[in-house]
């Protein structure tokens, strides 16, 4: 297993989606139970667009016993992509309960709560144009560091 991952690690690291989350498909095909190669894969199907499709692979990552704190957050950006808002925020919430120091889920529903009570300066956070460029900030934060 570890050299189907680190063969799909390289391609995502390459920038080669749609290979790496075809290659994370193979290793779960092998290892049902791989729920790192599960997240992985609906992380960049969420990035390609396949919401649908990234959305089944998180449940299934939920239902393999996955770490609840990042699936959840994972399946708020989601639902946030989708203009699904309340749903969005159940899942915040989940993923702040599993993991209270979830600082990513606690910062997704302080905007929205921002946004609920009007405050002007937040309603482009709620934007999926700009939740995908945070989370390719945030992508860059985690490689420098």
């Amino acid at each position: 297993m570890a050299t189907a991952m680190r063969e799909a690690d390289l391609a995502r690291d390459g920038g080669n989606k749609w290979r790496a989350a075809m290659l994370y498909e193979r290793v779960v095909e092998r290892f049902p139970d791989a729920v790192g190669a599960m997240v992985q894969q609906g992380n960049l199907l969420k990035d390609l667009g396949d919401l649908d499709r990234a959305e089944r692979v998180y449940q299934g990552a939920l239902v393999s016993g996955g770490d609840e704190g990042d699936i959840n957050l994972q399946l708020g950006h989601l639902y946030k992509l989708k203009g699904q808002q309340a749903k969005a925020r159940q899942f915040y919430e989940h993923a702040l309960g599993a993991d209270p120091n979830n600082a990513h889920a606690a910062m997704e529903l302080a905007h929205m709560r921002n946004i609920a009570a009007g405050d002007p300066s937040s309603e482009d956070l709620s934007h999926p144009a700009f939740l995908i460029f945070r989370q390719m900030e945030m992508a860059f934060a985690g490689r420098r560091a």
